[in-house]
C-alpha cells in the first residue's frame, strides 16, 4: 500500500521516485513468498520474474558464489531434499533499495533419513534490488533438528 500511494505521489508530481522503488513493493511480496512460492515444483518461471538474469547470490553457509542458472539448476534438488516447508517471517527492514528479514521455516528433511526429519531453517536474508529485481542476495542459513 505504501508503495502505491507514493507512486501516485510521484504521478502527480508531489515526490520523485527511481525506478527501484516504483517496484519495491512487489520485491517485498517475494521475500515473504520466496521459499513456498517461488522455489515451490512448477514455479520456476518465477525466478525471471524475480530475479536479475545477472544475480549475484552468495550463500554464507556453503561459502559459495552462485548465479540465477546456478539457482535454477540445484531447484529439483531442492524440491527433493525439502517437504511441507512452512515460512514464517521475524524481522523485516526496507531501505530504498534493499531489503533485509529473518524467516523461520520448518521443513521435512529426506536427506539421509527415509521417514524423514523435522528441522527448523533460521535464514538472515539481505536483497539488494535493481529495476524491480533481485539483483544481489546474501543468504545465511542455521539449520536446528526439532527434537
Amino acid at each position: 500500500m505504501k508503495t502505491i500511494d507514493q507512486t501516485i505521489a510521484h504521478l502527480r508530481g508531489e515526490i520523485i521516485m527511481r525506478d527501484e522503488e516504483l517496484f519495491v513493493g512487489f520485491a517485498h511480496q517475494f521475500a515473504f513468498d520466496s521459499f513456498v512460492t517461488a522455489f515451490a515444483p512448477g514455479n520456476e518461471q518465477m525466478l525471471d520474474q524475480y530475479f536479475a538474469s545477472d544475480l549475484i547470490m552468495f550463500n554464507h553457509a556453503m561459502s559459495k558464489q552462485l548465479n540465477l542458472n546456478d539457482l535454477k539448476s540445484r531447484l529439483p534438488n531442492i524440491h527433493k531434499i525439502f517437504k511441507n516447508l512452512k515460512s514464517e517471517i521475524k524481522d523485516f527492514l526496507a531501505d530504498k533499495d534493499r531489503i533485509a528479514f529473518r524467516i523461520e521455516q520448518n521443513a521435512l528433511f529426506f536427506k539421509h533419513d527415509p521417514d524423514g526429519v523435522q528441522i527448523k531453517l533460521d535464514v538472515m536474508n539481505l536483497y539488494k534490488l535493481e529495476s524491480g529485481k533481485v539483483k544481489e542476495w546474501q543468504i545465511w542459513v542455521n539449520i536446528m533438528e526439532n527434537s
